[in-house]
């Protein structure tokens, strides 16, 4: 949604220090002029406990019904 590469602004950073600390919960800031009902749908995407995660089909049924 932010058309930019993921992880852009760490480009700087080792790739196997930013793998750990993905691992450890790290994720990028969410861009500000994305609306919250999507960023909330894909913070819930990327929990690290996967139990937590949505479906697919919960995926799916949410974003037929943003209006």
């Amino acid at each position: 949604m932010s058309e930019r590469i993921p992880y852009s602004n760490d480009q700087n950073e080792n790739i196997l220090q930013l793998i750990n600390r993905i691992r450890e919960g790290y994720r990028e800031k969410s861009e500000n002029d994305i609306p919250d009902i999507y960023k909330d749908l894909y913070e819930e995407c990327w929990d690290g406990d996967s139990s937590k995660r949505p479906s697919i089909n919960e995926v799916y049924d949410r974003l037929l019904n943003i209006k």
